[in-house]
């Protein structure tokens, strides 16, 4: 018999007539971890479960997914345990079995069920030690030391706390409170939103809206005062608000704050450049004045003559 030549195509046809093509690589191939097991175990045949890693039970007989319903091999049941006595000769192995407490379903059941008190005794034992050095606490260590410092300056000591010594009052009789004045009056003047009573001092009540504005401060004031001189700017260089006109973006406040600004600081100096010369021109009249009084001839000065001298000269010169 001469031997038969196999082709390539009839070795993977033997290879692979048990192999569903449909299935995917991703679920055909193994993983890493479970080609490492491959090799480290002793039950390695060549013909292996392409599928081995989709199985629960392997060659082993082990589960190797988790699977709750079946029971596993494992190390932590035991049914014998260790004993320590401390009589030698009573003990036989050192061992004892599990005994067999076969209880009804009402103990079972049972919310104490398997409950044991060390836990409760400890924390009693917890307590009672707490409560303790609270007591053996000094009255030194029960004050800290910035409530120290204030009783030194206030000249207290711990038993004046204890007394609830209190203080008379610094107010006088006729300092009422503001809102008291609002109820025999027909405005109320007092805010109790921003607790402020409203006065002349703090703002005024706009016409338009009949509310009560505060004056503004700071940065809203120089804005308020800006928007202003856009506006009369605006009007002195003949632009209307019901008019359309192409030169009225120019003059609003958004479009051109700080050229608003710069103009505004500049009409402000030639102002004050104004009312220097005006004050100088003043003071120069002023000197002019002064010089034209001295100039100018006085009265003679003398002794007044009597009515018997006045009557001698007309006598004598008629």
């Amino acid at each position: 018999m001469h031997n038969k030549k196999v082709t390539k195509d009839e070795k993977k046809n033997t290879k692979t007539k048990d192999v569903n093509e449909h299935i995917p690589n991703y679920i055909k191939n193994l993983p890493w971890y479970y080609q490492d097991i491959d090799k480290n175990s002793k039950n390695n045949s060549k013909e292996q479960d392409y599928l081995r890693h989709h199985r629960q039970r392997r060659n082993d007989k082990t589960i190797d997914i988790d699977n709750n319903d079946q029971a596993k091999i494992g190390t932590g049941i035991k049914d014998e345990f260790e004993v320590i006595v401390e009589n030698k000769e009573t003990t036989i192995d050192g061992t004892i079995k599990r005994r067999k407490d076969e209880k009804d379903w009402d103990a079972r059941k049972d919310r104490w069920y398997g409950y044991s008190g060390k836990e409760y005794e400890e924390v009693l034992k917890k307590w009672e030690k707490s409560r303790e050095d609270l007591n053996n606490t000094t009255e030194e260590c029960a004050y800290d030391t910035d409530e120290e410092i204030e009783m030194m300056k206030l000249g207290l000591t711990p038993k004046d706390l204890e007394q609830n010594i209190k203080g008379s009052s610094v107010r006088l009789r006729e300092d009422k409170a503001a809102y008291l004045k609002d109820i025999y009056s027909s405005t109320t003047n007092y805010d109790p939103k921003s607790r402020l009573y409203k006065s002349d001092d703090l703002g005024s009540i706009d016409e338009h809206s009949n509310m009560f504005l505060r004056h503004l401060t700071g940065e809203g004031k120089e804005l308020s005062d800006l928007n202003k001189f856009a506006r009369e700017n605006a009007k002195e260089s003949g632009i209307r608000d019901e008019l359309v006109d192409a030169d009225k973006v120019n003059h609003v406040l958004v479009a051109n704050p700080t050229k608003l600004e710069v103009l505004r600081k500049q009409k402000e100096l030639d102002s004050l450049k104004l009312t220097e010369e005006q004050n100088r021109q003043e003071q120069r009249k002023l000197k002019r004045k002064a010089k034209l009084l001295k100039k100018k001839a006085k009265k003679p000065k003398g002794t007044p003559q009597s009515d018997s001298t006045k009557a001698q000269l007309m006598d004598m010169y008629g």
